[in-house]
């Protein structure tokens, strides 16, 4: 069967990287591959902007890419392990699972309890977001790996520097209180508030939405549970 080189060599970092117990540097990559340092440094980095891979310190690990994948064509498990039937039961308010993936942030599963179709839809479609501008993304960016984080703020910052400069003014007290809030960034009706799932490095949040016109008290109330 003929293969492409840059698929073969793709699939064979994220194989090695997948097996590796504490990741892999670049040179390391590049020496049990057997493939040039600049060929090996060029697909870490393009796999790490698309989360396929993340970058901690000067090693690499899985990111979240491949099992979103999996979400999305039906397979692997959307929850993280998290009932959140029953974060939204004790909220009383409608909640989400959200992963970031690269540049982007996307709900892998929701509650049946709803804040409005329209994200009903994009939840159910796994659609991506923008990190900055939704509570989880703005959550998932604060406790990213240092190289990573600034990364995607020297990336966002090209398109939204006033965007980039309110998140890094909020950035100490996201990291330090591990909770993220949105309020009509991405859906002008919409507030939401964001809490990690487990330890770092972060991939996943919980998400808790409510309307902004009547549910501030309650969104108040549910960021107290989720992190009592």
């Amino acid at each position: 069967m003929k293969t492409h080189r840059t698929v073969d060599r793709i699939t064979d970092i994220l194989d090695a990287v997948a097996r590796s117990q504490r990741g892999m540097s670049a040179s390391e990559v590049a020496t049990t591959l057997q493939v040039p340092m600049s060929s090996a440094h060029d697909l870490l980095t393009g796999l790490a902007a698309r989360g396929w891979l993340v970058r901690d310190g000067s090693s690499y690990r899985i990111g979240s890419a491949p099992y979103v994948l999996g979400v999305v064509a039906g397979g692997g498990d959307p929850t993280y392990g998290v009932d959140i039937d029953e974060v939204a039961r004790r909220c009383a308010l409608p909640a989400a699972i959200a992963v970031r993936t690269g540049a982007t942030v996307l709900y892998t599963s929701r509650s049946s309890r709803v804040v409005d179709d329209r994200l009903s839809y994009i939840a159910d479609a796994h659609l991506p977001r923008r990190l900055l501008a939704t509570a989880a993304g703005r959550l998932l960016v604060a406790l990213a790996p240092t190289q990573n984080r600034r990364a995607i703020l020297a990336d966002e910052r090209r398109s939204d520097r006033d965007v980039v400069r309110a998140f890094e003014a909020a950035l100490p007290t996201i990291r330090r209180e591990r909770i993220a809030w949105s309020d009509g960034m991405a859906d002008p009706g919409v507030a939401a508030v964001a809490v990690a799932i487990g330890q770092a490095p972060i991939a996943a949040a919980i998400v808790v939405f409510g309307h902004r016109d009547h549910d501030r008290e309650t969104l108040r109330a549910a960021a107290a549970i989720l992190t009592e």
